[in-house]
This record gives structure tokens, C-alpha cells and sequence, in this order.
């Protein structure tokens, strides 16, 4: 394949405009070439730079890819000197995006269970909903401070944090839930912070009593623990737990029969029967149901939904149909099952509408589609 067209087969993956075809073509010839890899993966990151730019306010869709695609191929044809500059940057915006890290991270321990799968992650309510130890519930979308069980809390933007007197017993479970569509902050009573992902909950206190900090998660969070040596954190999820010291991770328990932990600071021992993995920074464990754990490297993709994105990468349709749920709040069915195999590459950007998503999923993959009464149907 000439270098010019996987030059511009680079670019249409890149914007999700790209057929299966041509991505299924493009990517064989970057496995067998290495140098082709670092230049997608170095491409990918200055076209994230320079989406994010303030130059870039205010352009259409179609002005932005024009001035991004010309901006970052025109600095290529510079010195290399003009690269490396353009990676530290981008680094920097990633680590930035990540999150600031606790220092003084301790080890961790992760402990996987063999119990049952829970249902997913699905509630009746469309609001930011808080319902309380004491039974109480509040919309928290509509409060900015107001007390409740004892506790004193302050809604702003985004983030919600609270205080809970000495004299008040509030070690009690509650419940925050994140509905379809949004993200939300959460500080808590150590200063621990949790990011939670869309169609997620968390159950904590309002205070950490005893010798251990125990919250549940459905869903996906990314945690920012906040160091107690003598007082573990420890995260359950349905298919097992993370007790924590003090680092910075994701974890992922979407999926009725998984769970993911991808450890950003930190260490890890994951352990389920006789088997144990441990990880450093910049690894991740899955462990399945069926297949037991495996680890790997962190995938940065893992992450981007903290920036309102999704990246899909030879994606199924059902897997893309799961996110579409959670980031609209639509029911997604599919009038051919066959479809559900079929496989997209691109990324979701959560503040996009739908129908411009699914509009380039019908130009890449001729998949029709249409929305009704909260119902979207593919074909």
C-alpha cells in the first residue's frame, strides 16, 4: 500500500469515517510495521492536542478536521526536535486529564470472589439521586446545601461534599446514583475522591468508623484515595473487592460477569483462589467469570471517559450499543441480531449528539438507524 494512502486511512481512523475494509487493510499493515504504529499512536495523540486547543473554538466539525489534519501532518514534514516537543505536551495533557495523584502511594490488595452476578446497572430515576442511611432521598441536581441524617452538604459544580459533626452517628450505608447522560464528583468524609462514570451508584458514609473505609461501586469510578496506613480502603464491586492504602485507579464492573481494575498509581496484588497478580503503574487486571484473570498494559482508552469519550476500536456493535444506553439514555435494539458482531472504529463524544454518532455509523458501515419515543433501532 502506497505511504499516501495510509497516510489518509490513518486520518478517517482516527475521526471514525473509516469502512471496515480499508481498517481491516490498514491495520495488517501496521502489524507488520512497527514504525507505522508509533506514527498512528504519535498522530492520535497531536490530533487530541490540537482538537483541545482554544484555536479550535468555534470551528464546525468540518473546519476542525480540516485545520487539525493540516496543523499536525504539516509540523511532521519539521525537524524531529518539533515532535518530541509535540509528545512531552501531549503527555502532559493526558497526566493532566488524568488527575493529580496522592503522593506517598502505598500497596494494595485486590481480592476477587467467587459469587453471583449482580443484574446491571439500571435505575427508574433520570435525577442525581442521594437516598440516605436514615431512608431519606433528595434530587441532587436541585440543592446547593442542605442537611440530612446529621450531615451537612454542599452541591457545586459537579461535586458534591459534606461534613458530618463528631457527635453524630454516621457510619450508616447511603446511596448516590448517577444517572444515563452524566458524570458527577464525589468527596468523602477522608477526602478521598471518586469520579463517578454515568449509570453508575456508590453506597459509602457520611463517616468512616472502625478499621477499615468500605464503599460499594456499581458501574465505573475512577478513585483518588486519600492515604491512612492503618485504615484500608476497600472498594467492593460484585465480583470482588480492592483494598487500597492510598493510590489512583479505575475500576470497571459494567458487565455482569467482569470486572476491571487499571492501575494508574500504586501496586496491586489481585488475587482469586490460588492464583495472584501482582501490578505496577501503567498495568491492568480483568478477571471473568468463565476465564479467570489475565493482566496486560493500562489502555489509556480505559480512561477517556473522565473527558466525556469513548474510544471504539474494532469495537462490536453491541458492546457500542451498551455505551449509547449509558451516555443517552435510549434503549438500543437491533432488527438484525447479526449486526451485533459487526464492528465500528472511532470514538463517542458524550456532548455530541446521538444522531451525529449513528449518521457516521451509517456512512462507515451502511447500518441504518432510527429513534423513536426513546427507542433506537438498527438495520
Amino acid at each position: 500500500m502506497e505511504k499516501e494512502k495510509i497516510t489518509q486511512l490513518m486520518k478517517l481512523k482516527l475521526f471514525g469515517l473509516i469502512g471496515l475494509e480499508d481498517d481491516l487493510e490498514l491495520q495488517r499493515v501496521m502489524d507488520a510495521d512497527p514504525d507505522l504504529q508509533e506514527e498512528f499512536q504519535q498522530l492520535r495523540k497531536e490530533v487530541i492536542a490540537f482538537d483541545e486547543s482554544p484555536a479550535m473554538a468555534g470551528w464546525t466539525e468540518e473546519e476542525s478536521y480540516d485545520r487539525v489534519m493540516n496543523d499536525v501532518w504539516s509540523k511532521k514534514k519539521r525537524k524531529r526536535g518539533i515532535r518530541w516537543i509535540l509528545t512531552a505536551a501531549c503527555a502532559a495533557i493526558l497526566i493532566t486529564f488524568v488527575v493529580r495523584l496522592l503522593p506517598q502511594m502505598q500497596q494494595v490488595e485486590t481480592t476477587a470472589k467467587n459469587i453471583h452476578p449482580t443484574a446491571s446497572v439500571n435505575s427508574n430515576t433520570s435525577q442525581l439521586l442521594l437516598t440516605t442511611a436514615g431512608g431519606q432521598s433528595v434530587n441532587v441536581g436541585t440543592q446547593e446545601e442542605w442537611e440530612i441524617d446529621g450531615a451537612k452538604l454542599t452541591n457545586r459544580g459537579k461535586t458534591l461534599s459534606f461534613r458530618a459533626p463528631d457527635e453524630v452517628d454516621a457510619s450508616g450505608m447511603n446511596k448516590l446514583w448517577v444517572p444515563v447522560g452524566m458524570d458527577y464528583h464525589l468527596v468523602l468524609a477522608d477526602g478521598s475522591e471518586v469520579f463517578l462514570n454515568s449509570a453508575s451508584s456508590l453506597e459509602f458514609p457520611f463517616k468512616f468508623k472502625g478499621d477499615t473505609r468500605e464503599v460499594r461501586l456499581k458501574g465505573e469510578a475512577y478513585f483518588k484515595i486519600a492515604k491512612k496506613e492503618h485504615q484500608p480502603f476497600i472498594v467492593k464491586s460484585d465480583l470482588g473487592e480492592v483494598r487500597v492504602l492510598g493510590t489512583a485507579f479505575n475500576l470497571n464492573n459494567y458487565a455482569q460477569q467482569s470486572v476491571k481494575v487499571s492501575l494508574v498509581e500504586g501496586a496491586v496484588a489481585f488475587t482469586s483462589g490460588v492464583e495472584q497478580l501482582r501490578l505496577k503503574p501503567g498495568e491492568a487486571v480483568t478477571y471473568e467469570v468463565d476465564k479467570g484473570m489475565r493482566k496486560a498494559a493500562l489502555n489509556e482508552d480505559d480512561l477517556l471517559w473522565m473527558k466525556g469519550q469513548y474510544h471504539l476500536d474494532n469495537t462490536q456493535l453491541g458492546e457500542v450499543a451498551a455505551v449509547l444506553e449509558r451516555w443517552y439514555g435510549v434503549k438500543v435494539v437491533f432488527k438484525r441480531s447479526g449486526i451485533k458482531t459487526e464492528r465500528f472504529t472511532g470514538t463517542i463524544f458524550k456532548k455530541e449528539p446521538l444522531d451525529d454518532f449513528l449518521r457516521t455509523l451509517e456512512v462507515t458501515s451502511g447500518i441504518k438507524h432510527d429513534t423513536k419515543d426513546g427507542t433506537t433501532t438498527l438495520w
